[in-house]
């Protein structure tokens, strides 16, 4: 496998999300005392970049052959990624209780305005169910009038306050007394009803519009568990225990897969870039013995370059000149040491030239 753009933007992606969660399980730990929450954030956050950088060195130390290397990579890194699964885990039940109690806070909302909708409702019905508000009456004021005249008849005297009705004109005088006075009472109940209704109205129409606005909303944390619980139990009521161990299960398999590919993506990236990197070329050393400048390759005996025929610092007798050769692929030599041996063919040349100078 290489190195590709897309394996590295995955592993990236992942890092990031593994991130996030195992920080914000240090900032949950830390409970808003500042600086502890930010310490807790910022070391639970470095978790899943060991793993991926662990995972990353362990893969190149296999590659190159150091395998003792690569399983004390494997072994330490063992241990953050267990860490990290459980950070990762911890912060995916945080953030699903919190779903999960926003969403019933929202619910119990919207049950408890439109109950309170039900009981307005029903007490505007109870009030104009009354016998005071059903019947047709006049004013209070009226029956008032009404009740004092009878009373100022003199069939109201003769039976002394209606205390004696025998005679049935004291009777009947007396039971439209006793009516008057009745319609009275309805008729002042007939007012209260009627204040009160006003006001309930202006509550039911106050709760409407805010039944109207708060609606019901899912709980996505319960709907996953309901619909692949169902999958798993072939019922489609889950209960309680049920519930639970769905909802953990779901949990701890994201955080497996999660810390899962950051494992397999560092050791691709590693592998890929142990393939891909080159050999390091052979170092030239020099060595100053007895007034010469010897180059030494650090070659394998069973590679090592032929050695280059002597560079004539001199001109050769019948020649005018000195030949240099420039290209190093002509000579063996890897480009580092034809320079080296250049420069040193170049001393000797000035040397030379002092010499006969002098």
């Amino acid at each position: 496998m290489h190195d590709d753009r897309d394996v590295r933007i995955i592993h990236h992606v992942i890092v990031f999300c593994s991130t996030t969660l195992s920080g914000y399980f240090g900032w949950v730990m830390g409970e808003g005392a500042f600086p502890l929450n930010v310490i807790l954030a910022l070391w639970c956050g470095m978790a899943p970049l060991a793993v991926a950088a662990i995972f990353k060195r362990a893969a190149i130390a296999k590659e190159n052959g150091y395998l003792f290397a690569a399983y004390r990579a494997w072994f330490f890194g063992s241990f953050f990624l267990i860490a990290n699964v459980f950070f990762d885990y911890s912060s995916a039940t945080v953030l699903r209780d919190q779903v999960s109690v926003y969403a019933t806070n929202v619910n119990t909302k919207a049950d408890d305005v439109r109950e309170q909708v039900k009981r307005t409702r029903d007490g505007i019905a109870k009030l104009k169910a009354e016998k005071a508000w059903e019947a047709p009456l006049l004013s209070p004021d009226a029956y008032t009038a009404e009740i004092t005249n009878l009373k100022g008849h003199m069939i109201y005297k003769r039976s002394k306050g209606c205390a004696d009705q025998t005679l049935s004109d004291t009777f009947a005088h007396c039971q439209k007394i006793a009516e008057a006075e009745a319609n009275k009472a309805n008729a002042e109940r007939r007012l209260v009803i009627a204040q009160e209704l006003k006001q309930r109205e202006v509550e039911l129409k106050d709760l409407e519009g805010k039944s109207g606005e708060t609606q019901h909303t899912s709980n996505p944390a319960l709907a996953q568990v309901r619909s692949i619980g169902a999958w798993f139990t072939g019922s489609r009521s889950l209960n309680e225990a049920q519930s639970f161990w769905t909802a953990n299960g779901l949990m701890l398999l994201m955080s497996l897969l999660l810390n899962g590919g950051i494992a397999y993506f560092a050791d691709i990236i590693g592998t890929g870039r142990a393939k891909l990197r080159p050999e390091p070329d052979p170092v030239p050393e020099m060595q100053h013995m007895a007034g010469r400048n010897i180059l030494t390759d650090q070659r394998p005996p069973e590679v090592r370059a032929a050695d280059p025929p002597p560079i004539p610092l001199r001109p050769v007798p019948g020649n005018t000149s000195v030949t240099f050769i420039t290209d190093p692929t002509k000579t063996g030599l890897t480009p580092q040491q034809f320079d080296n041996l250049m420069a040193l063919a170049q001393d000797a040349l000035n040397k030379a030239k002092n010499r006969a100078a002098g």
